[in-house]
């Protein structure tokens, strides 16, 4: 018996490889779960500022804060320069997904603006 939180998980997740992939990033893919060192749920986004770490949410109960510690441990532990959390809102179906929630840091906002020639610190 498959679990439905498992599944809506792993659609969500396909979902967000797909737009990325037709959004330009050709290698994004999912990743495996991998324990207490699970490096998110997307890889294979890369840029000027280093490698992207996706972490794919599909919830009935939002949990920001938690979110976000938990895509700063998989950041962390997959040597990526960025992360961010990527959220299905209700109502908004998976053809939709550049209309979902991304959730980050603003000190990681700061970096990207930074990387993308918006000024700040060299």
């Amino acid at each position: 018996m498959v679990n439905k939180s498992k599944a809506r998980g792993t659609q969500a997740e396909s979902s967000v490889v797909a737009y990325f992939k037709q959004r330009g990033w050709p290698f994004c893919e999912r990743r495996t779960l991998s324990g207490s060192s699970d490096k998110g749920d997307l890889a294979g986004i890369y840029g000027v500022a280093g490698a992207f770490v996706g972490e794919v949410k599909s919830c009935k109960t939002v949990n920001v804060p938690g979110w976000l510690r938990e895509a700063a441990t998989e950041q962390a532990n997959a040597g990526a320069a960025i992360s961010a959390v990527i959220s299905k809102p209700r109502g908004v179906g998976h053809e939709r997904v550049g209309q979902w929630h991304a959730f980050l840091t603003v000190e990681q906002l700061c970096d990207l603006l930074t990387a993308a020639g918006y000024g700040g610190k060299p």
